[in-house]
């Protein structure tokens, strides 16, 4: 599982912001957020952040989409 600082990392690399995958999922860029830190479980929102950060599910979150 990867830690908070490499998602974000991977996001701005790829030039994605929480905002832009927020507005995509039609939610909050707190939930966002708490989904990096993994304070929130939303395998939708997971799946979103790994697809935009170019990393598979798995190696980036530790467990099979």
């Amino acid at each position: 599982m990867m830690k908070p600082n490499k998602i974000k990392a991977l996001l701005v690399e790829n030039g994605i912001t929480q905002t832009s995958i927020a507005r995509e999922l039609g939610i909050s860029t707190t939930t966002v957020a708490k989904t990096i830190v993994g304070g929130f479980v939303s395998r939708r929102t997971r799946m979103l952040i790994a697809e935009k950060a170019q990393v598979p599910f798995e190696k980036m979150w530790g467990q099979a989409a």
